[in-house]
């Protein structure tokens, strides 16, 4: 009974981490849409607003208008627009209708030809009759990521993305440079200067320090208190560690899985592959405690600088 009691409490908590997740998407994605389109949206009337197709055709619409323009400014530019832009019809575009069906289908016809994959793209009843959240929520960050190509400004998620992956970019340009001077260095230490008497070696110091410039994050100073709010819930006796890197940086686990952290709003994220996920619904799916499995050590944090 108690095993049973302890799967249903699992259960339960998982869901609410997992709506906790869908939530702060939604939350991003909704005031990225409001400011692009001068309506009003949240997390709540996401779905409902969204379900007839009618501003997603509008929006597409949008982003075709600016990527045309984006294009003949930039004509050296090889990214690749749609075809076509999306038509819809507002006349008869009620919940779940047959108009708003062809409505969300021109709209999911239109992300296909932006270059959204179909493991990612949602199907027309996911939204259109509320099926699944998180399909519609992914395909509208994938268009946000695309768009932002075209200089539309993205959502804050995807912002992070470009900061992160810049932050990245920079660290293996200052492994490559911090190389190349070591080389360039070990070849100038000594030079040979020969004159009519004799030949003696002269040490040069390099003439200038190889560093690379820092980054800026925009992360906040309680970033860790934050992580360790989210990852001390579990009271088992072996600390499972959470290793700090840097800023906004750590190594969790046995493997030191590296993991990128960020606060939205009032959420903490993790980068995870190519999306994101909130750090309380990440350590859900690896943490044994939490998944319904035993273990000897669970997520406690340990900040190591």
């Amino acid at each position: 009974m108690s095993e049973m009691w302890r799967d249903e409490v699992h259960e339960k908590d998982r869901k609410e981490k997992l709506a906790t997740y869908l939530f702060a998407m939604k939350e991003d994605l909704s005031e990225w849409i409001a400011g692009l389109m001068n309506i009003t949206v949240n997390a709540d009337t996401f779905m409902t607003l969204l379900d007839n197709g009618v501003h997603l055709c509008r929006l597409a619409n949008m982003i075709q208008k600016a990527a045309e323009k984006y294009l003949i400014e930039s004509p050296d530019s090889t990214l690749k627009l749609p075809r076509f832009v999306p038509t819809y019809k507002e006349r008869g575009a009620t919940h779940g209708s047959f108009v708003s069906r062809d409505n969300v289908a021109n709209f999911i016809r239109w992300s296909r030809e932006l270059g959204i994959q179909d493991v990612i793209i949602f199907e027309s009843e996911d939204l259109v009759l509320h099926k699944f959240q998180k399909p519609v929520i992914l395909t509208l960050l994938d268009v946000a990521r695309r768009a932002s190509k075209f200089d539309i400004e993205p959502p804050d998620l995807v912002i992070m993305e470009e900061q992160i992956d810049e932050e990245i970019a920079l660290e293996q340009q200052a492994i490559a440079l911090e190389q190349a001077c070591q080389q360039a260095v070990s070849m100038s230490e000594v030079e040979v200067h020969i004159n009519n008497d004799n030949t003696k070696p002269v040490v040069l110091k390099p003439k200038k320090k190889c560093a690379p410039k820092k980054v800026k994050n925009f992360i906040p100073k309680n970033l860790d208190t934050l992580v360790k709010e989210v990852v001390q819930q579990c009271t088992c006796e072996d600390s499972f560690p959470v290793e700090k890197i840097a800023d906004g940086k750590y190594k969790i686990g046995e493997n030191r899985v590296l993991i990128f952290v960020r606060v939205m709003r009032n959420h903490v994220m993790v980068r995870v592959g190519g999306g994101w996920d909130t750090l309380e619904n990440y350590i859900q799916k690896h943490d044994p405690c939490r998944t319904g499995g035993s273990c000897n050590s669970c997520f406690k944090i340990s900040i190591v600088s």
